[in-house]
């Protein structure tokens, strides 16, 4: 399906576990507008600038989330469905259907980031930290 939006620059991040073969077949893509973007250091810095995040049901949906960016998800095994569907029911992400809702609807796309925001407080290393010097204290003890 063609989508009719204007769009001054498209990046795709491409994790490491993406084939080769599938990297070269949308290499013929990209061009002025569209660029992807493999393994890249910069990922944070990549994902902080986007203006809306095509994702699955993932670490990178929480990542999104925690940035208050719009979620056009697309879960790839049940469990990212079930885990997205949690907050696609809060109105912090929506699934791939409504693709087009999303990129007509700046209210939408506004009203998905402060659900997202609203959902994720941005301290799961810190939590994750002390789990860990607790699990640590204990082994010491």
């Amino acid at each position: 399906q063609t989508y009719q939006f204007k769009v001054k620059k498209i990046q795709i991040i491409i994790g490491p576990l993406f084939e080769e073969s599938y990297i070269d077949e949308l290499k013929i893509y990209e061009s002025e507008y569209i660029k992807f973007i493999k393994n890249s250091k910069s990922y944070p810095d990549l994902l902080a600038s986007a203006d809306l995040v095509f994702c699955s049901g993932g670490t990178t949906l929480l990542e999104a989330m925690c940035l208050g960016l719009p979620i056009v998800n697309y879960p790839q095994s049940k469990y990212e469905y079930n885990h997205a569907l949690k907050y696609a029911n809060l109105g912090a992400c929506v699934f791939k259907e409504r693709i087009n809702n999303v990129i007509e609807s700046y209210v939408l796309r506004e009203n998905l980031r402060k659900n997202s925001l609203s959902q994720i407080d941005g301290n799961g290393s810190l939590r994750i930290a002390n789990l860990i010097k607790s699990f640590i204290g204990e082994i010491n003890a």
